[in-house]
């Protein structure tokens, strides 16, 4: 038989800190960050993965986009027509 382990998840993406599974007071499974005392997410998912097939949220949660994508899809760096 072999034994489960967990993922284990990766830091917190706001401070750095590192991060594990709970599960919330309604029965969701989150991942917590253990800087409480300055920085305190708690990150949860809603999809049918996590929500109705029992998949951890580590699975969610150590993904991460490239930097260029989010820039992308933030607008930053794009030239705006009023640069012009």
């Amino acid at each position: 038989m072999k034994a489960h382990i967990e993922p284990k998840s990766k830091e917190c993406p706001f401070c750095g800190a590192s991060t594990y599974e709970v599960m919330s007071g309604t029965g969701v499974k989150c991942i917590r960050c253990t800087n409480k005392r300055t920085c305190g997410a708690i990150v949860s998912f809603n999809n049918k993965d996590c929500d109705e097939r029992g998949v951890s949220p580590v699975k969610y949660f150590n993904r991460r986009t490239e930097r260029k994508v989010l820039q992308s899809a933030c607008g930053k760096g794009a030239k705006n027509e009023s640069d012009s």
